[in-house]
């Protein structure tokens, strides 16, 4: 009954701040690569490839009792609900917050850009047989990503633990900014969880803080 019917007067404009100023460019940056935007819910189940601590007290529903630890899986499960229903592989990311505890069952709330590359068959020119895309193709196009935003990066060697049932051993790497800050992971699908999901071997995973 106390709602005004009537707009304020606002003396000020309201403008864009930096986060999404920043978000608004990463997503121009993505897309100019090619990449779709996904939307997915950020509660989960009990992800059987990656752990999911934080859990519910009273969830409305059992398949979404959890706040998930990283949007890896749910975009490879769009990719393999796509497949079954006869639809090619999406090369997309997704923004999201995902959620992790400490020691002192604090817990953490951050926002990630995660996505996949590769999967699609493509030539370079007419005259070429069709390929799929490769590690150091993978690689460059996201060296062409912080291009875009200016940003120096470092590549280290990285032993999955967390993500060890989604990324290969020995096919992926942590990114670093120029003052040592990790940024993020980057690898090549872990081949086991490909043939379980009956994808293809061929998909490259990221994801940022």
């Amino acid at each position: 009954d106390n709602f005004l019917t009537r707009l304020p007067k606002l003396k000020t404009i309201g403008k864009k701040d930096l986060s999404y100023k920043t978000r608004q460019k990463l997503t121009n940056c993505l897309i100019s690569l090619g990449l779709n935007e996904l939307i997915q819910y950020s509660l989960v189940n009990e992800d059987e490839y990656i752990k999911n601590e934080i859990k519910l007290i009273n969830p409305l529903v059992k398949d979404y009792a959890n706040l998930r630890s990283s949007l890896l899986p749910n975009i490879l499960k769009s990719i393999q609900k796509n497949i079954n229903q006869g639809n090619s592989i999406i090369e997309g990311f997704e923004y999201g917050h995902v959620f992790s505890e400490n020691d002192l069952n604090d817990i953490h709330e951050l926002e990630n850009v995660a996505g996949v590359l590769g999967g699609i068959q493509t030539k370079e020119s007419w005259s070429e047989p069709s390929k799929v895309l490769n590690w150091f193709e993978a690689k460059g196009r996201i060296e062409q990503l912080f291009k875009k935003l200016n940003l120096s990066i470092e590549w280290k060697q990285y032993q999955p633990v967390k993500e060890k049932n989604i990324l290969h051993p020995y096919s992926s790497a942590t990114l670093y900014l120029s003052n040592y800050e990790k940024l993020g992971i980057f690898g090549r699908i872990n081949p086991i969880l490909a043939k379980n999901l009956n994808i293809s071997p061929n998909l490259y995973l990221f994801e940022f803080n």
